[in-house]
């Protein structure tokens, strides 16, 4: 659960919230490895049986930053 020890609608506000702001939430996820590709980074996360890869760009990673 996403923000374990808190009440659930609160998890589910601000993981609906995350949401709308175009931010992903992998749950029970490791980041297995980053790679840098000119103005963009790459990270290779692994879950139990599924491998996936999220791409930034420099200016988005800077805008999340912000936060």
């Amino acid at each position: 659960m996403f923000l374990a020890g808190e009440e659930r609608d609160a998890a589910q506000i601000l993981s609906d919230s995350l949401a709308r702001d175009g931010l992903e939430i992998h749950l029970n996820t490791q980041v297995v490895a980053v790679r840098r590709q000119a103005n963009r980074r790459s990270s290779t996360l692994s879950a139990t049986d599924n491998k996936t890869s999220v791409v930034v760009d420099e200016d988005s990673r800077r805008h999340w930053a912000r936060t």
